[in-house]
C-alpha cells in the first residue's frame, strides 16, 4: 500500500512539473507557420452606454496606436454605422488590423468617442495578437458616458 501511495505521489510530482505554461517571452519566439486558425473575425469593441444603460449614439470614434500616433480607426459603411449607434457597440480593433499591428507584444491604443464635436470618450486598451486573433488585455467592455 506505502508503494502505491509513493507510486500515486510521485507520478503526480512528475505530471505538475512537466506542464509550463506560456510566459509572454516564450510568446515572442513562437512560429506561426504550423498554426492552425479558424476563419472567424475577431473584433475588439466597446459597448457604449448612458447612465440608465441605454445605448449611446456616437457621431464619430477615433482609435490611436499610443506608442506612434498612428490613426486605426477604420472607415464604416453608412449601414454598419447605424447599427453601430443603434446598439451602442463601436469596433475598437479587429483582426483587419494584423498588416499594422505587430505580434505577440502588448499594444496600447486609445479609444475616443465624440457625440458632434464633443468628446465624451476617451480611455485606453492594450491589445495583442496571437498567431490568429486579436485579443483583449485590457480595458473595459462597457462605458458608461455621463
Amino acid at each position: 500500500m506505502r508503494s502505491i501511495t509513493f507510486f500515486t505521489f510521485g507520478l503526480t510530482a512528475i505530471l505538475l512539473l512537466s506542464c509550463s505554461k506560456h510566459k509572454e517571452e516564450d510568446m515572442l519566439d513562437m512560429s506561426c507557420e504550423s498554426a492552425m486558425c479558424t476563419d472567424m473575425l475577431v473584433t475588439i469593441s466597446a459597448k457604449v452606454v448612458d447612465n440608465q444603460g441605454k445605448p449611446v449614439a456616437l457621431t464619430q470614434t477615433k482609435v490611436t496606436r499610443l506608442s506612434n500616433g498612428e490613426v486605426l480607426t477604420n472607415p464604416f459603411a453608412k449601414e454598419d454605422w447605424r447599427l453601430y449607434q443603434q446598439y451602442g457597440n463601436y469596433p475598437i480593433v479587429s483582426d483587419l488590423h494584423d498588416k499594422v499591428l505587430p505580434k505577440f507584444k502588448k499594444i496600447p491604443v486609445r479609444f475616443q468617442g465624440y457625440i458632434g464635436s464633443k468628446e465624451v470618450i476617451n480611455t485606453i486598451y492594450t491589445v495583442a495578437f496571437d498567431c490568429c486573433h486579436i485579443s483583449l488585455i485590457s480595458g473595459e467592455r462597457e462605458i458608461v458616458v455621463r
